[in-house]
Order: structure tokens, then sequence, then C-alpha cells
């Protein structure tokens, strides 16, 4: 019983000594915080972690000439007017010169400067740790302590160097709008000069398409005439030649039976030369779309269609592998190819058979096509030459030739993007011969 009322009056002096040493440390609390806010000097109660103004008092109000509801909104990075590195350089200042205070500038609320002295320890206030920083106004007692003066000389200066270097900032960053602005003058310019050049262009475009329009029309023109005025006439002269020699009373003169037979001939050339120039002026209207077609199909009915010339020539037709699809109007494929057949016709050498391969080869987005003979052949510095318009190697073969086939033939593989050339790759085993190659671009799915 007596253990009993032992353990019970030790349990209520103990408590008794928490309730009173936690009552200690209210009324402790309570009489620092009516000891700041009361007092006359400038004071702030500051959070360590973030810097912001937790309390101020009246005088704190007065003198920075914010409610003080306001400032306990602030921050102090928002009176201070030293960067965060000046804060730290003066710090370590204070440290090395053995000082408790720090000298700050703080700016007030109406934007006026004042130089303060800063003493500020750390207490623990209501179970947080605050800062209670002490500030003295300094800035009207300069002649009063000179050693204080000194400290706030240095930090004029060091504010006068961030002044100088805003300063710098500022000019250089006008110096960069002024350049862009001079850049950005030069642009608009050379944007209006290229509109300019490009109203005239699109003008100059407009009158040349307006002349080329006006040429085609005249070259569809002069086509009709030709296929009348031109050919008609010729059309005339061989018939009524062959009618002269069709009669027997010429038989014994043989200088009008020659003079026929040159009239004869020379009508007949000119009728093919203007079949040609036609099929030539023909070329500079809109051309045909493209389609799929056969090319073995096309490259087989015009060697059909030359069979008499290649029986004629004793010719061998070499194929390989049949030949592929392509994307080209079927009426200019197959004029390729006649060209080229007949030239091979044409230009084959006397008492030699003739040998004639044709063969493919697909790469790159191309369909290459070569035609191999094993004929006259033609000497490097005319390869070139013979695509020319009316150009013919020998002049014997001018009475059957107009010299445009492989000119057409050119032309209207540049119209859909294609090319035409002579090498050197002669059939083996062959003394001379030609390699016509001509090539179709495939098209872009």
């Amino acid at each position: 019983m007596i253990l009993r009322r032992l353990l019970i009056t030790l349990l209520c002096c103990l408590s008794g000594h928490t309730l009173y040493a936690a009552e200690t440390s209210r009324l402790a609390d309570n009489s620092l915080l009516s000891f700041f806010e009361q007092h006359d000097s400038i004071m702030l109660m500051i959070d360590p972690q973030d810097s912001r103004i937790l309390k101020a008092n009246k005088a704190a109000a007065r003198f920075y000439g914010y409610s003080q509801s306001a400032l306990e909104k602030m921050s102090i990075k928002e009176i201070n007017t030293l960067t965060p590195v000046q804060i730290e350089e003066e710090m370590q200042l204070a440290l090395s010169e053995a000082r408790n205070y720090f000298i700050f500038r703080h700016r007030l609320a109406d934007g006026e400067i004042r130089t303060v002295e800063s003493r500020t320890r750390l207490y623990a206030i209501e179970g947080k740790e605050l800062l209670v920083s002490v500030i003295h106004d300094i800035t009207p007692g300069r002649d009063l302590d000179q050693a204080l003066w000194h400290y706030q000389d240095r930090l004029e200066a060091r504010v006068q160097e961030q002044v100088e270097l805003l300063d710098k900032e500022r000019q250089t960053h006008q110096q960069r709008i002024y350049f862009a602005l001079v850049l950005q003058g030069a642009l608009i310019l050379l944007l209006a000069l290229i509109s300019i050049r490009l109203f005239f262009l699109k003008r100059d475009k407009q009158r040349l398409l307006k002349q080329q329009t006006q040429t085609n029309r005249e070259l569809q023109r002069l086509n009709e005439i030709m296929a009348h005025h031109f050919q008609e006439p010729s059309r005339r002269l061989v018939t009524y030649a062959q009618l002269l020699q069709r009669k027997g009373s010429f038989d014994y003169d043989p200088e009008t039976r020659t003079a026929l037979e040159f009239m004869q001939q020379q009508s007949s050339r000119l009728n093919l030369l203007v079949h040609d120039i036609q099929r030539f002026l023909a070329l500079n209207a809109p051309p045909p779309k493209a389609d799929w077609v056969s090319s073995q199909e096309i490259l087989d009915l015009c060697l059909a269609r030359f069979e008499p010339q290649l029986k004629k020539c004793s010719a061998q037709i070499i194929c390989g592998s049949p030949l592929p699809d392509v994307f080209f109007p079927r009426r200019f494929l197959s004029l390729i190819f006649e060209v080229l057949i007949e030239n091979a016709c044409r230009y084959s050498r006397p008492q030699v058979a003739l040998k004639l391969e044709i063969q493919s080869r697909t790469e790159g987005g191309w369909v290459h096509f070569y035609l191999r003979d094993n004929g006259q052949g033609i000497e490097a510095d005319f390869r070139e030459k013979v695509f020319e318009l009316f150009y013919s190697l020998s002049a014997k073969t001018e009475s059957d030739s107009s010299g445009i086939g492989l000119t057409l033939a050119r032309k209207i593989l540049a119209l859909y993007g294609g090319w035409i050339r002579i090498n050197d790759a002669k059939l083996p085993n062959e003394e001379s011969g030609v390699c016509v190659e001509f090539a179709i671009k495939e098209p872009m799915l």
C-alpha cells in the first residue's frame, strides 16, 4: 500500500515537471515574440531554408514602407539588392574579419536604397529554428563610423560592378537587337528583290509560253501544208516519171532514160524528206501519254515489217531473253526500233551477212536496250554528229535516207527523260560494227 502511494506521488511529480517545462518554454516563446513585436529596433524572422520572411515587427514595417502582412509574404531576396554571389562574398568576408554582422543594401518600398547593418542569430521558436535579424540603418551615420563605412564602400563598389555588368549586358542586348533588325531589313529587301525578279520571270515565262504556243501552232500549220502542198507535187513527179518510163519511145535514148531515172529518184527522195520532216515537226505537239507496253511484241512487229530488207541483207537476228515491258508510248517505241533496224540494214557491209543482236538490261531504275551489228561501223568522231538533223554518213545512202531517223529517236527519248548513244561494244569476232544503246526510265511507284 505504501509502495503504491510512493509510485503515484512519483508519477505526479514527473508529470508536473513536464508540464512545468512545456509551460516555461511556451512562456519563453511568448516573451520573445512579445519582445520582438514591441521593440523599436527593426527586426525580421527569416526561414533559413527558403529565405522567406515569416514575421516582421512594427519598426520593420515603418522602415521598409510595407505593411507587416505584406512583408511577411516576401522573401529577403526581394529586399536585398546584392546578388547571391555577392551575399556569399560578404559572408566570407565577415568570417575572415571575425565580424558578427553583415553590411547589406536594402531597397525600401519607395525604391530608395539604404545601407544597413544586419546582426543575425539562429533561435528555436515554437519548435522551429528561425533566423532573427536585427537591422540598423547606418546610412545617415557615415561620418560617425569610418570603419563601418569602409565595408559600405566595398558593398557600393560591388553594386557598381553589378550595375556596370548589367549596363554592359544591356548594351550587348541592344547591339544584338540592332543587328537582328538590320538583318531582318536586309532579308526583307532581299525578299522584295526576289519577288520583283520572280514577277519579271513569270512575265517572261508567260511571254515565252505565248510565243511557244504560237510557234507550235505555226509548225502544226506548216506540217499540214507539207502534207498536201509538198507531198502532192513529189507524188506527181514520181507518177509521171514512171508513166514516161513505161512508154517504149525512150528505150533507145540513154540520156532521156537517165534523166527520167534521176527525176524518179529525186522525187522519191523529196517524198521521203517531206514524210520524215512531218514526223519531226509532229513531235512539237503535246506528246502522247506513256503506258505499259511489251517491248518484245513491238520488236517482233518491226522485224516482220522489215523482213524484205532483212532478207536482202541475209540478216541473222540474235535475241537473248525476252525484252521487258516498259512505260512508254507504243507508237514512239515502234518508231525507235524501226529507225535502228533500218539503219542496220542500210549500213550493212556488202557481201557480208548482217548480224543484228538485240538485248536488254534493267539497272538502277532504267531499262537499257542494246542493238549491235557487224555493219560498216561509225568512227568515234562522228558518233555524236550522226544525231544531227539531216546528217548522213555517206553520199551513197542520201538517195534513200533523209538523215532524220536518229534525230527523231533522240528527241522522242528526251521527251520522256530517256537518252540514246553509240558506243564501242561490237559483236565478238567481227571486224567492224556499231552498238546503239538507248535507255528508258522506269516510272516511280
